[in-house]
């Protein structure tokens, strides 16, 4: 059955705003943590001026690749590990981060992780099943055609989905069922992702299945501020699993630009952005953010193409 899109354009504007740049938080860290097998960088202050800064210094470690970023990150305690990203919210050639996500996945495979609890993706049925026929037929069945159609990301999340049924992944919606659902929350739908992923990944812990959680970076927090606590998972989860849950954001600088500094405060990290491979920052037990690369393109504005060739 063909599904009428014609709330999409206001569904995937929500979509992005529900942990969107509007939607992260400024964390403010007390003392950097050590990573797992990392060679840790030097801690210190920088001199006190008037009015009083301090320079806040991380635990970076240079990796030649996301794959093998997570090859590091993954060890054997870890039981999910929950990924933030910052939408790319608007129309542009600027890369998504999970056009870069998608080239790892085959890592999580490798570690056992064979289950993807993935935000985009309708929770329904007819979205998983043409998810998991993706990787033979390289294409979407025409339920997620239809509903991708004009999505700014409409590559990234084709291309993730694809890598994941290619390495053998399960691919979990939590995201509105149709657009009968989208009508009746479509104010809900932050909240709505939230309880979904984490009743999904329960269920899959419940299995004793390794979970890979991909969703916006409110959801995945391990210390949410408090007003936004019921936008997060990554809480409860981490006070369950201890160290079997893992917080890993991953941020395009030209992306986490336009996170007003109030909301998430790259000055923070912009001695840590790497000219090659990635940099991975532990700023605290549990949690750890990936930068990449600058994109250092040309940025054009333009109106996304409906159902566009995926490469």
């Amino acid at each position: 059955m063909r599904i009428t899109r014609t709330l999409l354009p206001l569904t995937f504007s929500l979509m992005t705003a529900c942990y969107s740049p509007a939607a992260l938080r400024t964390r403010v860290i007390s003392a950097p943590q050590s990573m797992p097998s990392a060679t840790a960088a030097a801690s210190a202050s920088a001199p006190i001026t008037a009015p009083p800064v301090t320079e806040i210094k991380y635990n970076v470690t240079n990796f030649a690749s996301l794959s093998a970023a997570f090859e590091n990150l993954l060890t054997d305690s870890v039981k999910v590990v929950a990924i933030g990203e910052i939408h790319k919210s608007h129309s542009s050639n600027l890369p998504s981060t999970m056009s870069y996500f998608k080239d790892a996945l085959p890592i999580f495979s490798q570690r056992g992780f064979k289950d993807l609890v993935f935000e985009p993706l309708p929770s329904n049925a007819k979205a998983e099943s043409e998810a998991k026929l993706s990787g033979k037929t390289r294409g979407y069945g025409p339920f997620l055609n239809d509903w991708f159609a004009y999505h700014d990301d409409y590559c990234g999340i084709f291309l993730s989905i694809v890598a994941a049924s290619s390495s053998g992944i399960a691919v979990h919606g939590v995201h509105f069922r149709d657009t009968k659902e989208q009508e009746a929350q479509f104010s809900n739908l932050a909240v709505l992702i939230t309880s979904r992923a984490r009743m999904e990944t329960h269920e899959l812990l419940a299995k004793d299945k390794k979970v890979i959680i991909y969703t916006g970076a409110v959801h995945n927090d391990i210390d949410p501020l408090t007003f936004r606590e019921q936008l997060s998972f990554g809480k409860d989860l981490r006070k369950e699993l201890d160290s079997g849950y893992i917080e890993v954001d991953i941020f395009l600088p030209e992306l986490a630009d336009n996170v007003p500094s109030d909301v998430i405060n790259m000055t923070n990290y912009k001695n840590y952005i790497p000219t090659d491979g990635v940099n991975v920052v532990n700023p605290q037990t549990g949690r750890y953010v990936i930068l990449l690369p600058k994109f250092n393109g040309q940025v054009v504005n333009s109106i996304p193409e409906k159902n566009p060739a995926c490469h």
